[in-house]
């Protein structure tokens, strides 16, 4: 837990990069009767963070996200979940200017076993990783691998919840539709919320996102009905060119899980470079949506492949020749 000093230290340096930033004093300025001052605004999301830790650190609360600590503050105070992830964000920023947070990772350079994390250069949710002796940055691909992805066993056979094929409706006929949230686990602060029929299938899901993030939809994938692939004994639905049959994504439709608000589940797209992306029902509304859309993002897609910034750089410096 915070010191006194540090507490005030926090709030000091929270309070100046939001007024900066802007969005903090925008959202407080609007309805601004029901608004507390900028003060009591930023104590109020440091006082239920810091609450929040507390229950993980006393077993209360476990495998949670960032979405939780947020939408736990949004449900004490009524302020926004989105405004709530901003000042928890410059609040990060603080600690890792500070030192506070560290990955423990060899340096490939020097061999020492402390990483720090750094705020990035590409704006808000960017950061890096800097060797605590020898300062050697590194970009978060060069130090995160994805083992905890590698846990299960995509060939294993899992149990189903019915091994029966349920026949599809007319996505037109249907009056339910869910907004999902797609989360990717590149950075923090990336997510898509895309509005879609219940009639729709999980195979319709994984285009829809893939699209949201604007991803080629070029690789298999599979949707892990739990948000983490260590746990064991929830079913897993796959690409249909995989070929498992009824466990085809293309055989599920959305409405089938019986979902409810604040429920998530796992979407890994491509076994090799395995993107992971958690996805959370955030509302269930009675209304048709034929064709999935977007409804609201939160930062910039990340590149696909790794090639694409060389690509890039390559087609500059042809133009560069061409002029």
């Amino acid at each position: 837990m915070s010191s006194d000093y540090e507490y005030i230290e926090e709030l000091a340096y929270v309070k100046d990069r939001a007024i900066k930033e802007g969005s903090v004093p925008k959202y407080l300025n609007e309805n601004k009767e029901n608004k507390p001052d900028i003060n009591k605004f930023l104590k109020d999301i440091f006082d239920l963070n810091e609450k929040f830790m507390v229950k993980v650190d006393d077993g209360e609360i476990s495998g949670y996200s960032p979405d939780d600590i947020c939408e736990f503050i949004a449900k004490t105070t009524g302020y926004s979940t989105s405004i709530i992830e901003t000042v928890l964000w410059f609040l990060e920023c603080y600690q890792m200017a500070n030192g506070f947070n560290t990955l423990i990772e060899d340096c490939k350079k020097c061999g020492h076993n402390s990483l720090y994390y750094r705020e990035g250069p590409d704006g808000m949710y960017s950061y890096y990783f800097e060797c605590e002796k020898c300062k050697e940055k590194y970009s978060f691909d060069e130090v995160v691998e994805d083992d905890y992805y590698d846990a299960i066993d995509f060939n294993e056979k899992l149990p189903m919840q019915k091994e029966i094929e349920i026949p599809l409706k007319d996505i037109n006929e249907v009056s339910t539709s869910y907004i999902i949230k797609a989360a990717t686990g590149y950075r923090k602060g990336i997510w898509r919320k895309i509005q879609i029929s219940a009639a729709a299938t999980l195979d319709d899901l994984s285009e829809a996102v893939l699209s949201a993030f604007d991803f080629d939809n070029d690789h298999l994938y599979a949707f892990h009905m739990d948000q983490k692939l260590r746990t064991r004994d929830v079913p897993t639905y796959y690409s249909p060119r995989c070929g498992y049959s009824l466990k085809n994504a293309d055989r599920q439709m959305l409405e089938n899980f019986q979902f409810i608000p604040k429920q998530k589940f796992l979407f890994l797209y491509d076994f090799g470079d395995e993107w992971h992306f958690t996805m959370t029902i955030e509302k269930i509304i009675e209304e048709k949506t034929p064709n999935a859309f977007v409804v609201q993002t939160r930062g910039e897609s990340p590149l696909q492949y790794r090639y694409d910034n060389e690509r890039d750089g390559d087609d500059d410096d042809d133009d560069g020749e061409d002029e």
